[in-house]
């Protein structure tokens, strides 16, 4: 029998009383679109009904293929489910001529259905794609999974074709099976199996004649191991498989010794449950059941709820460090569970699943940024995030954040769209759920009232609202966060009322239109500078505070809070004991001060970026706080008393002009950074008292001469002279027992220099770059050099290393290249990744734990090979080396040949990195590995042979080998790293074996000579950018196996003609054929179901495209500027078309958008010129910014959330008026409308005159860009905001008239705009800045 379509399934289910007989009294449910909800298979689609009496959902099956026997096979196992009694199975009844459907395909009229109790929940195919990172989900999954196998395997039924997409997972986790059309009951015995399941869960040797209770067996085991596998190493799961099909393909059944994943599995088997699972695998494997087993034996341990801790949202420079790095260039933590930092020029982004807490600042000025989605797995979200992400114009904050920092939307005028129960948004104002705390003001609006339930500002909630002019504050407020109005620069009105008790620091810094503040008489806190303003009048009503000409003290005048007058020369009064935290910073005027006898303490930043120019600092100070006169680059002169012990962190940072200094003799520590880039400090005597000098404490004083260090001290911190480039000599005290980090890094006028014998440990880099200094003598009191003590001590020709040195760090001595000769001490027991990298070295070695011969240095039983120092341009290797050092060749230039004997198994990180001159090589058969940068740089190694031991070829192991013209990579092989052969640019033609499962990002970017490539079917992913640039390539075949084709793959392949994308072929990432311009015609199968941002971009010899029903949604820019693209037709399954996804198609005649489709982006179509009309399906519910640009269209509205008026685009409400498409070179502007949206008339050429009416009171960003026929226009007083490039290109505008009320006017407004008559032109610059131009 011939079935319906599914556009007709969807037909009558829409009308499912008139058209369903026993089940009329069900009704569809329909989705957010309107549209019946719907999932759709290979064999069958599923509508969800609901029974209006009871409010009962149901899953209704409509067939869409025959299937021999089907009624009977539903009546049989109807009648056993029924006696089950089970939670793993949903009840179920087969209609046979149930439903109406008025086929043009069929004879029939009258089809049958299958109804079933709905599941709520996910598939766990989906459960496991956003869970495999969270070891304790994936371990409750494969507790309760391993429950239903044990339950199956007790019953004398069996579902057929057990696999992730047939296992639903509820919202508490509960595990049902659907889908039964392969089910096994007992009275089907002796029949054939309709169905032989899915081949990555059924045994290879499994026919339809084999219909029984064990049929589940199979995959029951392989899906338990799997997922204990997973939950004990998610890396498997990014490795070797995929959330549908888990670990094992077809292959891996049919041999299992030679199985990747079983290898990787057996390094597991410690684990007690994982060891029991394998058990029964491997037993099902070669009995093709376990009906020798009992059921019990998948019983599991039920895994313990782990201690929640809350993720922390600060980053620090180790997160960083540590980071896992994605294609977008977005940081992670290796869990993917904290996001640490976006790159600056992101532009679109959807954030993974697995991500819990967005870190602080992690999207900072991210001003690219146009579109960001946020998952529900979010929970918390930190301090200012989105920092002036200028572009980014709404933001949904999802049901699962339960905790916002400090203001993270600070300069981004945001759409806020709230979901969590914990937040509530009104007028773009965000506040905990309760409305008492205000945390972050997103509005454009310039008055603003705080609602009456508001009793706490929080940090940073108005900062930088820089259109704010007014502003009430309620009775109800009794505490104003930290930096709360910070750069509110229009604010000129705001009275703090008599219920605030708190003010934070900084909480006015920056109001510069405020004129006059009181401090009302309830305040008895008030924060560092918190309203620091030169030209604020201070009043104060508070009895806890005092106000004497504008200068803020306690009410005792014992502290001295902040100055805020204008005067250039001050005393301070008598009374003062305290100069508090910030109370002279950025006293720009402030050039004299006298600061009487009674201060006896100056607290941190007290003084920082102030304008004093002389100070002397009284007897009966006796401490100078951090970074207490930081910045403050007028000081040229200083005097510290003898009173003072200690000088802070940062104390005199940044004091350019400060030539000389004397610390007196009661200092007894000098902070870190606390002389830091004083840069015209010549002369410092540091006195004896001192017993530390912090790090940095005089980095990059770079006029200091000379100086002596007094024998007081013990230590010198990491960095603490580093860029004291005219430091000629120094003597180290014999009390010095360590020497930081980088302690006199780039030190280049220092030539001599003693170590005393009492120092004990140099650390990393702490004379790298000392480029004078030819000689040095180490002391017999240091026992270990650090990694990289001496790196690229160029100048350095002898050295002697005493024998006390046990450790000789990493590249200890890489770039010393006047060094000639260097004897190994005795007592050295460890020396780490090559310590002479790149030099010639004669070496004499007196250590019984290594050996050198000829100048090469091993281990002592030579089984390691450590650091080659020879000049000999051949080189054999001994046959006792197992493993080549990190290293351990690097920068041997001479080296032309080598030859690695079998011994050899381990190629370590960088071994043979800048071989410059090696033209030839053979790897011996014993190799296993080839590490990271093996052999990157050997750029006359001409040809390569992979041997058959090798497994893993590293990451960047021949990157820039360019002279490689031929390569043979072995069978054993199974994955080559990212950019493993990335510019290996005389590359001519490859075959990777069928070993290789996958292909790293970059693996073979830029092989540009490569013309020809065979792929072979194991390969399952194509990495990222893995072809880029492979110019010569002209014809490829994917071969079945690959699911997924990365980002930027086979970008730039300029003369690919022939190619196919299989069935196989899930996704195609972004940018992935971008610019493939001899791409010709293009079919996308059936499997794909996203096509990525920019995948086909500028492929502009693209004339034919099919685009299977598969796909649900194409990305951003995917064709853009497919200039040769005639036709097109969407498929009824796409429901999303992205930003700027068909702009430039400028051949494109005709287009047909499906009723599936619910939005279309930003430019999606603009500069199709070719394309005279379009319909606007009733489906679409969401357009943003004008799709249309540039184009003259005969518009066709279905939908009725717009409305469309002489080939005008509105929203249904005619309040926004979206896309200008008319050929009318003259409009008004109807009155309903308040909003001109985003590039709505951008590219109206022909346009010469516009009327706006007073009802608008915003024009979008690039709203009237490229209008350049457009002379005079006139923006009416109802106007408060106009956007960025709002006008750009206008360039026959002469007269423009902006009122009063616009109160923002964006970047490039007016840029373009030549012809602007004069006057306007300087009004507008003086009252918006020359940014608009």
């Amino acid at each position: 029998m011939q079935y319906p379509l599914l556009s007709e399934y969807v037909s009558a289910i829409t009308h499912a009383s008139e058209n369903l007989d026993q089940l009329k009294h069900l009704e569809v449910v329909q989705d957010e679109h309107g549209e019946p909800y719907r999932s759709s298979g290979a064999f069958a689609v599923v509508f969800k009904m609901r029974d209006p009496r009871t409010g009962q959902l149901y899953a209704l099956k409509c067939f869409t293929e025959e299937q021999e026997g089907r009624a009977e096979a539903y009546r049989k196992i109807e009648e056993e489910l029924e006696v089950a009694g089970t939670t793993y199975f949903t009840s179920m009844r087969y209609y046979e001529r149930e439903l109406f459907v008025d086929s043009s395909v069929s004879g029939e009229s009258e089809f049958p259905v299958l109804l079933m109790d709905w599941v709520k929940g996910c598939t766990m195919e989906l459960y496991i794609r956003e869970h495999y990172r969270d070891s304790y989900a994936m371990e409750m999954l494969c507790y309760r999974f391993c429950r239903l196998a044990a339950y199956l395997r007790s019953q004398p039924f069996a579902h057929g074709d057990v696999k992730p997409d047939n296992i639903m997972v509820s919202d508490t986790g509960t595990l049902t099976l659907i889908d039964y059309d392969g089910m096994f009951v007992p009275s089907m015995q002796g029949e054939s199996s309709p169905t032989l399941g899915t081949e990555e869960f059924r045994h290879p040797l499994r026919t339809p004649e084999l219909f029984n209770a064990t049929i589940d067996d199979f995959a029951l085991a392989s899906i338990a191991l799997s997922l204990r596998a997973i939950a004990l190493d998610s890396q498997l799961l990014d490795q070797y498989g995929a959330p549908d099909r888990l670990l094992f393909s077809a292959s891996d059944y049919c041999d299992l010794a030679q199985s990747k994943v079983m290898q990787a599995i057996w390094r597991l088997v410690g684990d007690k449950d994982l060891c029991k699972l394998v058990g029964l695998f491997v037993l099902a494997h070669a009995e093709q059941s376990l009906a020798s087993t009992s059921f019990q034996l998948f019983s599991i341990t039920r895994p313990e709820k782990p201690v929640v801790v809350p993720l922390s949202t600060k980053v620090t420079d180790e997160d960083l460090a540590e980071a896992y790095i994605d294609e977008y260039g977005v940081k992670f933590s290796p869990d993917r569970k904290r996001l640490l930092k976006a790159p600056r020029d992101l532009v679109s982004y959807t954030i993974p699943s697995t991500v819990t807490a967005i870190c602080d600042g992690a999207f900072y000025s991210c001003e690219s940024l146009t579109s960001l989605t946020i998952p529900n797995s979010v929970t918390a979200i930190g301090n200012d995030v989105f920092y002036h992400c200028e572009s980014l114009t709404s933001l949904t904050i999802p049901e699962s954040v339960t905790t916002i920092g400090s203001n993270p939307f600070i300069e981004s005028i945001l759409q806020l769209d709230n979901r969590s129960p914990h937040f509530y948004v009104e007028n773009n104002t965000l506040f905990t759920a309760d409305k008492s705390q205000l945390i972050a003001y997103c509005s454009t609006q310039a008055f603003y009232s705080i609602p009456n339930s508001v009793t706490s500002i929080e940090n940073e909630a108005f900062r930088g609202c820089s259109s704010l002019i007014s502003l009430t504050v309620p009775d109800s407020v009794t505490s104003i966060g930290d930096r709360a109005f910070c750069g509110c620069s229009l604010l000129t009105s705001v009275t703090i009322p008599n219920s605030v008790t708190s003010i934070g620091h900084w909480a006015f810094e920056g109001c510069s239109s405020l004129t006059s503040l009181t401090i009302p008489k309830s305040v008895t806190m008030i924060g560092v500078n918190a309203f620091r303003n030169r030209t604020l009048q201070l009043e104060n009503q508070s009895p806890h505070f005092y106000v004497e000409n504008n200068v803020l003290f306690t009410a005792d005048k014992n502290q001295l809070i902040a100055y805020y007058s204008p005067q250039t020369s001050y005393r301070i009064p008598d009374s003062v004991t305290s100069i508090a935290y910030g109370a002279f910073s950025w006293c720009s005027r402030l050039t004299s001060l006298t600061i009487p006898d009674s201060v006896t303490s100056i607290e941190d930043g007290a003084f920082y970026w102030s304008s004093i120019t002389s100070l002397t600092i009284p007897n009966s100070v006796a401490s100078i706080g951090d970074s207490a006169f930081a910045c403050c680059s007028s000081l040229t002169s200083l005097t510290i008393p003898n009173s003072v012990t200690s000088i802070g962190d940062s104390a005199f940072e940044g004091c350019l002009r400060l030539t000389s200094l004397t610390i007196p003799d009661s200092v007894t520590s000098i902070g870190n950074s606390a002389f830091s880039w004083c840069d015209s400090l010549t002369s410092l005597t540091i006195p004896s008292s001192v017993t530390s000098i912090g790090d940095r404490a005089f980095e990059s004083c770079s006029s200091l001469t000379s100086l002596t260090i007094p024998d007081s001290v013990t230590s010198i911190g990491d960095r603490a002279f580093c860029g004291c480039s005219r430091l000629t000599s120094l003597t180290i005290p014999s009390s010095v027992t360590s020497i930081g980090d980088r302690a006199f890094e780039s030190c280049f006028g220092l030539t001599s220099l003693t170590i005393p014998s009492s120092v004990t440990s140099i650390g990393d880099r702490a004379f790298e770059g000392c480029l004078r200094l030819t000689s040095l003598t180490i002391p017999n009191s240091v026992t270990s050099i650090e990694d990289r003590a001496f790196k690229n001590y160029s100048g350095l020709t002898t050295l002697t290393i005493p024998d006390t040195v046990t450790t000789i760090g990493d590249c200890a001595f890489e770039g010393c290249s006047s060094l000639i000769s260097l004897s190994i001490p005795k007592f050295v027991t460890t020396i780490g990744a090559n310590p002479f990298r790149g030099l010639k070295l004669q070496l004499d070695n007196h250590s019984p734990h290594f050996y050198v011969e000829d100048n090469v240095l091993f281990t002592a039983d030579k089984s390691t090979l450590i650091a080659y120092c020879s000049t000999q341009t051949f080189y054999m290797i001994p046959n006792s080396v197992a493993s080549i050092g990190e290293g351990a060749f690097f920068d041997c230039k001479s080296l032309t040949s080598l030859t690695i004997p079998n011994s050899v198994t381990s190629i370590g990180d960088g071994a043979f990195y800048r071989c410059s001159s090696l033209t030839s090589l053979t790897i011996s058969n014993s190799v296993t590995a080839i590490g990271d940068n093996a052999f990157r740089e050997c750029s006359s190694l001409t040809s390569l042979t992979i041997p058959d031991s090798v497994t893993s070829i590293g990451n960047w192991a021949f990157k820039y080998c360019s002279s490689l013209t031929s390569l043979t990579i072995s069978d054993s092989v199974s994955s080559i790293g990212d950019s493993a052969f990335e510019n290996c640019s005389s590359l001519t033609s490859l075959i990777i074996p069928d070993s290789v499962t996958s292909i790293g990002n970059g693996a073979f970017k830029y092989c540009e000579r490569l013309f020809s490539l065979t792929i072979p079917n194991s390969v399952t992913a194509i990495g990222d950018c893995a072809f880029w640039g492979c110019s010569s390539l002209t014809s490829l075949t994917i071969p079945n196996s690959v699911i997924s084709i990365g980002n930027s793959a086979f970008f730039g392949c300029w003369r690919l003609t022939l190619f196919t994308i299989p069935d196989s072929v899930t996704s195609i990432g972004d940018s992935a054929f971008k610019d493939c311009p001899s791409l010709t015609s293009l079919t996308i199968p059936n499997s794909v179901t996203t096509i990525g941002d920019g995948a086909f971009s500028s492929c502009r010899n693209l004339t034919s495209l099919t685009i299977s029903n598969s796909v649900t949604s194409i990305g951003d820019r995917a064709f853009f500027n497919c200039e040769n693209l005639t036709s097109l037709t969407i498929p009824d399954s796409v429901t999303s078309i992205g930003n700027s996804a068909f702009s430039w198609c400028d051949s494109l005649t005709s287009l047909t958008i499906p009723s599936s489709v619910t939005s279309i982006g930003d430019c999606a179509f603009s500069g199709c010129h070719s394309l005279t009309s379009l319909s606007i399906p009733k489906s679409l519910t969401t357009i943003e910014a004008n799709p249309f640009g540039g184009l003259k269209l005969q518009l066709d509205n279905h939908s009725p959330h717009f409305y469309v008026e002489d080939n005008v685009l509105f929203t249904a409400d005619k309040k926004r008026l979206i896309a200008y498409c008319s050929t009318q070179t003259s409009y008004r502007i109807p009155n309903s409308v308040t909003s001109i949206g985003d590039s709505a008339f951008d590219g109206c050429s022909s346009l010469t005159s516009l009327t706006i009416p007073n009802s608008v009171i915003s024009i979008g960003d690039g709203a009237f860009s490229g209008c350049e026929n457009l002379t005079l226009l006139m923006v009416p007083n109802s106007v408060t905001s106009i956007g960025d490039k709002a006008f750009s290109l206008c360039s026959s505008l002469t007269w423009l008239t902006i009122p009063y009320s616009v109160t923002s006017m964006g970047k490039g407004a007016l840029s373009g705009c030549n012809n602007l008559n004069q006057s306007p032109r300087e009004e507008l610059e003086d009252r918006f800045g020359d940014q608009i131009f």
